[in-house]
This record gives C-alpha cells, structure tokens and sequence, in this order.
C-alpha cells in the first residue's frame, strides 16, 4: 500500500484504488440498473390485462397476481410479474394496465414508481460512499502536501 520513494514513503495507486472502488461499483450498478429499467419500460408493449388468479406467500405477505392479456395478433397469454408485492393483492377479474414483451410471452411489468426502486437505492449507496471516499482522499492529500513541505 505504500511505496518508497526519493522523498521516503508516499501513497501507493492501490490506496486510490481501494479508497474509491466501492464508490465506483455501487455507481456503476446503479446506472446499469437504471439503463436496465429503462430499457424494459422502452421496449415493452401497454395492454390492459386481466387477473386471473392471485398467488399467495404466508411467510412474507406477499401475492403475485397472474394476469391473462391478448397480443394484437389476436392470441391470449398469461403471465405474472416474477415479483411479490403485498399491494398486488388485486380482485380476481379486474382489469389492470401491464407491459408485456412481445419476443417474451411469460413476462410483464406492472406500471409505478416500484419499477425503478433497487436502482434508486443503489444509487443512495453510491452516493453515501461517496462520504467517506471524500474524506479519507482529502486526508491523504493532506498528509502528502505536509510531508513534500516538510
């Protein structure tokens, strides 16, 4: 971590490396989830679906509802969201809007805001790294400027 030079010991890359890989990473994840979402929600079709059944989980309260929606090719599909969420708790034969994939018959996307949820969180893990990161650079840059002076 530290390497020796003309002046003595100075800060090795690896220290820069380590002081901001974290920041980085989470940053970067969360663009890609942000880009990842994105993309979904750009190439997927809007249709109206119906619920067809609703299917439970005790241990965490959650429900996932598996709706039935017709392409515009005329033929009838089912699918569920993949996820569970306890607000999904719809009444079995209403209607509510979806996004569905036309190359992928077995997925869709409820609409709302829960959609872009993981990427915001990453991104507040990003940024809340990004604290430390700062402060422990400033510091280092502080311990180098006094050590040439000195």
């Amino acid at each position: 971590m530290w390497r020796n030079d003309v002046t003595g010991r100075a800060v090795s890359w690896r220290v820069w490396v380590l002081i901001w890989l974290c920041p980085v990473i989470f940053a970067l994840a969360a663009v890609w989830l942000f880009a990842q979402t994105w993309y979904d929600l750009t190439h997927s079709v809007e249709a109206d679906a119906q619920v067809v059944r609703i299917y439970r989980w005790d241990d965490t309260g959650g429900v996932a509802p598996l709706m039935r929606y017709t392409d515009p090719q005329g033929q009838t599909h089912e699918a569920t969201p993949g996820l569970r969420h306890p607000d999904w708790d719809f009444e079995i034969g209403s209607t509510r809007p979806i996004r569905y994939f036309p190359d992928r018959q077995g997925d869709i996307i409820l609409p709302g805001a829960h959609n872009w949820f993981v990427a915001q969180v990453i991104a507040v893990i990003a940024l809340v790294l990004v604290i430390p990161a700062l402060i422990l650079h400033r510091r280092l840059r502080r311990w180098l400027k006094e050590r040439s002076v000195a």
